[in-house]
């Protein structure tokens, strides 16, 4: 895992699951608030002087989205988002269309495999690299 260095990214960090293997910029958004049933987040940054703009490829690869209540994680690319102003995650509810359920813990979008507990486990390690410049 890398930090950007400074805020003027607009990601989070950037993770790897190995040495020399794909590298993705992830934004971390969270939530605690039960709107309709479900838990909201918005893909969107701020921008100054031109209110929020939603993410996009060449922004971010993957939304990493926290439902605290529940301590589940939703992992959809950027790709999959597309130009939703808001993800709603239903982490408590059975529906007939859930429409980001693939991504809940769904870690392997990070290019490593699901091993129990959050992050990544199954034998792969993260690559873990801080800059200090």
């Amino acid at each position: 895992m890398a930090l950007p260095w400074g805020d003027s990214e607009r990601y989070a960090f950037v993770a790897w699951a190995e040495q020399g293997g794909p590298m993705f910029r992830v934004q971390v958004k969270g939530t605690g608030r039960l709107y309709r049933r479900g838990y909201e987040v918005q893909p969107v940054h701020s921008t100054r002087g031109h209110g929020k703009k939603r993410y996009t490829k060449k922004d971010i690869d993957v939304v990493a989205a926290h439902v605290q209540p529940v301590d589940v994680w939703y992992l959809p690319p950027i790709a999959e988002v597309g130009r939703a102003k808001s993800l709603r995650f239903y982490p408590d509810i059975k529906s007939r269309r859930p429409m980001w359920e693939e991504y809940r813990e769904a870690w392997e979008v990070l290019g490593g495999t699901v091993g129990g507990g959050h992050g990544w486990g199954g034998g792969r390690h993260i690559c873990y690299e801080k800059r200090t410049k």
